[in-house]
């Protein structure tokens, strides 16, 4: 390991202990209690015809290892009593935050009280 790699990693470690709470991950029809960080955000998406849409975005930050698999549409959260359904900006459900691919950050709309 070099000390890039090494820093990375003890960032990833403080984001979870220090900035993440428990949330529900619904995947499958399996509940997931995942570790994540929960962040609103705004991204700016060029469409085919040339123009360019904002979405906002509630997304949420875990390690990788604690996802059953990739997020994919129908995939739902459940935090403080409110649903988070996954979705699509571009052409992605999720990214990668980091060069290691360690964590991964996954978009959702908030869609109201969980019922």
């Amino acid at each position: 390991m070099n000390m890039i790699t090494d820093g990375t990693s003890w960032l990833i470690g403080q984001r979870n202990t220090y900035m993440a709470s428990d949330v529900t991950l619904y995947a499958d029809g399996d509940t997931h209690t995942i570790s994540a960080s929960v962040i609103d955000s705004s991204y700016d998406v060029l469409e085919a015809e040339g123009f360019t849409t904002v979405i906002n975005s509630v997304d949420f930050i875990t390690l990788a290892a604690s996802l059953p698999r990739e997020i994919m549409t129908g995939d739902y959260v459940v935090f403080n009593g409110q649903r988070y359904d996954a979705i699509k900006i571009g052409d992605k459900h999720s990214t990668h935050t980091d060069v290691l691919r360690e964590e991964v950050r996954f978009h959702t709309k908030h869609m109201g009280a969980f019922e």
